[in-house]
């Protein structure tokens, strides 16, 4: 069975009084339904519906690839994410500075940086703009620190972020938006602490779809480096700081926050009471809506680079 499967006889919706699954002996396919799940489909007319191994905390909501080609063999998710756990030669009498960049929307993300040295051969590996992601030899100084400042820039930029993005959504979604950041200030903690987290997972995901540029007059030499996709006046990140924010985000941003929302979300669906039914729909609204725009950015991604397909693919 894949991960994503619980084992056959653990059913997320089946108790100790009900029928347990049996698997079909006719399909070997390990995603197929049990027999369990096809005679229930059989009798309610459920046949779109997913096989109930099928649980609702497996789901991904962000793109979670492990190694993309121009950074193999660096992670962006799991125990070695971002490579910080890779030894690093720290440049001498090289100073910690700090690296200020912005998506354009108004507020601005401060991360410490430091100068090391480029590993013999590094020149290799190269990001999604043909430079090498050692051109510009700097890191984040400190992983912890990294995530601290992250967490603070998704509180001061929630608004910011819904504001721009709401601007240009149908009224459907801004209603819903606008219901789902009430939730967001309920007097109810449970509730309320679903609803923050949920806004605080979509304005995050925005993070790793790109646009990040520097911000002020430090640089670090970013400037210098061919940008075939910036005009000259925005400056991209180093290649090196940028692979590790993004690594930051999904791994000690996303995946945490993706397992509070959906555990919660599992919790209203199972309880079966009709008082929930606005909550779920608000929470998968969103879920989706994110999906959407996750979507419209690799499109877009994959146009701008002129590829046949996409790199997900």
């Amino acid at each position: 069975m894949r991960k994503k499967w619980k084992p056959l006889n653990q059913h997320s919706r089946t108790n100790s009084d009900l029928p347990q699954c049996a698997p079909d002996e006719d399909n070997p396919d390990p995603e197929a339904w049990c027999l369990c799940c096809l005679k229930q489909s059989t009798l309610n007319n459920i046949g779109r519906l997913p096989c109930l191994r099928r649980k609702i905390i497996d789901s991904s909501l962000f793109r979670t690839t492990g190694h993309i080609p121009y950074f193999d063999p660096i992670a962006l998710t799991g125990p070695d994410y971002g490579g910080f756990c890779v030894p690093k030669i720290w440049a001498a009498d090289s100073p910690i500075k700090t690296l200020s960049l912005t998506q354009g929307h108004g507020t601005v993300l401060h991360l410490r940086v430091r100068e090391f040295k480029a590993p013999q051969g590094g020149n290799a590996f190269l990001d999604s703009r043909g430079r090498s992601i050692y051109a510009v030899p700097w890191a984040l100084a400190d992983a912890e620190d990294a995530v601290s400042s992250v967490k603070a820039f998704i509180e001061v930029s929630m608004d910011a972020y819904l504001d721009r993005y709401t601007h240009d959504f149908d009224e459907i979604s801004r209603l819903v938006f606008g219901a789902v950041r009430e939730y967001s200030r309920a007097s109810n903690c449970e509730e309320r602490s679903l609803f923050r987290d949920l806004l605080r997972f979509w304005t995050a995901a925005r993070f790793i779809e790109g646009g990040w540029r520097c911000e002020g007059p430090e640089k670090l030499n970013a400037d210098k480096l061919p940008d075939p996709l910036n005009p000259p006046l925005l400056v991209a990140p180093p290649p090196y700081v940028d692979f590790q924010l993004a690594a930051v985000v999904m791994e000690r941003v996303l995946k945490p926050l993706q397992g509070r929302i959906l555990t919660a979300l599992e919790k209203l669906v199972f309880t079966g009471r009709a008082r929930n039914w606005f909550r779920i729909f608000l929470v998968i609204f969103v879920l989706l809506q994110g999906y959407e725009l996750a979507f419209a950015h690799e499109v877009a991604w994959t146009r701008k680079r002129r590829y046949l397909v996409s790199c997900l693919q």
